[in-house]
């Protein structure tokens, strides 16, 4: 009869001599894949970007008093335990307190921070938005604060200038700003050994912040530090648990989202076969009664759906590579306060596997959607199909 390789040349004529229909599938499943990608790419930096905001912006682990107590105390054994602990890459205590800071007659109720400035911009690099000054000036100068360029700007002071920190209506402190942070916040800070004295709170902390190797162990490393130290210890993770539950669901939708695209898909590449199914018929049943077994004509139609699902795979990835990379060329403006604005690009982070879970998606797709037309087209009658001149 014919050679073992007929139906991969019959699947590939049949699928090249319907141009038209051919290429609107392709087109389908290309596009079907490319915005998937594109989409997954998205959802990826949005959230990655988000978790970086979060880490960089806080410790991983927020270590607190224990319940019923409004300070850690021993807070030096404290803190050497919780450096013992594999996986800490650093450690910084913290003290805060709330005052005024006033400035010819005008107030700024805040909260003062106290620090050891090695320590912080070791643990969360405090220093790499400031625009002035240095931090480590708050060591070898008692009565010196650094401040955000917010609270300099409504309280109208610069470099160098006093302003007195008030608690209550009866006592108050002058202070020299030695540092100028870039933030909109009210933001605000002392040395540890200054606030602790000032404060009559000699021998305690509020918090210790732990930062990590690896950030997604931060549940485990906290239960730790409180098993080692009977402190509350409570994880950047379980800080945002609103918010990482916000984006489960919201990859959820996107999945039936993903879903009801390869559908479409499917149906076009279904509607391609079923197409081919009734223009052939008579082929069908010459093939038929040449001796092609009806799994043989199946075979036929898995293979035009495999070819028609390859071809828009690849130019499915192509459109994803053209609409990623133009996609990172958008510039979108993000406020950050009131005075200062970033300009940062559309946040992509596109990986290997989203590739891979596309094209395995939808190749699964295009073969499930064959599977109608190939029974269809396996059923037909030769005799009839052959004298059926329609």
């Amino acid at each position: 009869m014919v050679d073992g390789m007929y139906e991969h040349k019959i699947a590939i004529r049949n699928v090249i001599s319907n141009k038209k229909n051919t290429m609107f599938s392709v087109i389908a499943v290309a596009l079907a894949i490319g915005i998937i990608i594109i989409f997954m790419g998205l959802i990826s930096g949005f959230a990655a970007e988000l978790t970086d905001s979060i880490t960089d912006n806080s410790p991983h682990i927020r270590v607190s008093p224990s319940e019923n107590n409004d300070f850690i105390h021993l807070y030096q054994h404290h803190l050497d335990t919780i450096n013992g602990i594999d996986g800490v890459s650093s450690t910084s205590l913290i003290l805060r307190e709330a005052a005024t800071l006033e400035k010819r007659n005008k107030g700024v109720s805040t909260t003062i921070t106290g620090i050891v400035p090695e320590q912080e911009i070791r643990t969360m690099g405090i220093d790499d938005d400031l625009i002035a000054g240095d931090f480590y000036t708050l060591d070898h100068r008692r009565n010196s604060i650094v401040i955000s360029t917010g609270l300099a700007n409504e309280l109208n002071v610069e470099m160098g200038d006093r302003i007195t920190m008030a608690i209550g209506e009866d006592r108050s402190i002058d202070l020299e700003v030695v540092g100028l942070v870039l933030s909109g916040s009210n933001l605000a800070y002392v040395h540890l050994d200054f606030i602790q004295d000032y404060f009559g709170h000699k021998g305690k902390v509020s918090t210790i912040s732990v930062v990590l190797d690896d950030i997604y162990a931060a549940d485990e490393i906290a239960a730790e530090i409180e098993r080692e130290t009977e402190l509350e210890a409570t994880s950047w993770i379980e800080d945002h648990s609103d918010l990482f539950d916000l984006l489960a669901i919201q990859n959820i939708v996107a999945w039936i989202f993903y879903i009801l695209i390869y559908v479409v898909a499917g149906f076009g590449i279904a509607n391609v076969l079923l197409t081919m199914v009734m223009e052939k018929k008579k082929e069908i049943g010459m093939l038929m009664a040449m001796g092609a077994t009806r799994k043989s004509i199946v075979k036929i139609f898995f293979i035009e759906a495999t070819f028609l699902g390859i071809v828009g795979l690849i130019l499915g990835c192509i459109i994803a590579l053209v609409g990623i990379h133009l996609l990172g060329l958008i510039e979108i403006e993000i406020p950050i306060d009131e005075v200062y604005a970033d300009v940062a690009t559309v946040p992509l982070d596109p990986q290997l596997i989203h590739f891979l879970y596309a094209g395995g998606f939808a190749m699964v797709v295009n073969v499930i959607a064959s599977i109608v037309p190939a029974r269809q087209a396996s059923k037909l009658d030769p005799v009839e199909a052959i004298e059926d001149d329609t």
